[in-house]
Order: structure tokens, then C-alpha cells, then sequence
């Protein structure tokens, strides 16, 4: 009996260590911050994509710095981010292109011609 007492110790306090470590896993991966960034963030960025690419590699060092994912994982991570950089970046450079107006002239008058002869 008292090598099935000691065994009993032993399974009990290894059954409350994998419970601690069970919580510090839990507790190390459950960070508790809004996913969208608050108002004042976007309102004080030039855009709020900028403010919400800023606050995505936030989140993804946050994890990366908890132990959530391993270093491939992060890289991967990481270079989404900065394609969606590039992409966002592009797109802006579109928008902000100032259209000359004798193409808008040309266009106009073409679309009236079109519309016209339909």
C-alpha cells in the first residue's frame, strides 16, 4: 500500500503541474485587445488603412512575442503584411494621380457620340 500511496502523490502532482501549465499556455495565448483600431488611431492617420496595417503588424508581433506561432509562421506573416503594403500603396498612388482634362474632354465627347448613335 505504501508504494500505491506514493504513486498516487506522484500522479496528483503531476496531474496539477500540467494544470499550471495548461493556464500559462492559456493565459500566454489569449491577449485581450480589439482587433479594429480605435477611432482616435484611424482619425489621426493620414488613412485608415495605414492606421489598420499599423495595428495588424501590431497584433502579429504581439503573438509572435506570446509564442502563438513559430518564425516561419511570422515571416509568412510579415511578408503578407508588407504585400498588402505594396498593394495599398499602389492603389493610393491611383487614386491621388490627378487626370488631365483633355482626357476628360475626349471622353465626354466620345461617350455623347456613343450614346447618340445607339
Amino acid at each position: 500500500t505504501m508504494k500505491s500511496a506514493k504513486q498516487q502523490q506522484l500522479q496528483q502532482q503531476q496531474q496539477q503541474q500540467r494544470q499550471q501549465q495548461l493556464q500559462q499556455r492559456q493565459q500566454r495565448k489569449t491577449p485581450h485587445y480589439r482587433c479594429i483600431p480605435p477611432r482616435s488611431a484611424v482619425s489621426r492617420s493620414r488613412t485608415a488603412p495605414v492606421a489598420i496595417l499599423t495595428r495588424l503588424r501590431q497584433m502579429v508581433a504581439d503573438c509572435a512575442a506570446r509564442d502563438m506561432f513559430r518564425v516561419p509562421q511570422h515571416t509568412a506573416l510579415e511578408r503578407n503584411i508588407y504585400a498588402l503594403q505594396q498593394v495599398l500603396t499602389a492603389c493610393e498612388r491611383i487614386q491621388t494621380t490627378p487626370i488631365p482634362p483633355i482626357y476628360t474632354s475626349h471622353t465626354s465627347r466620345l461617350l455623347i457620340f456613343y450614346l447618340a448613335f445607339l
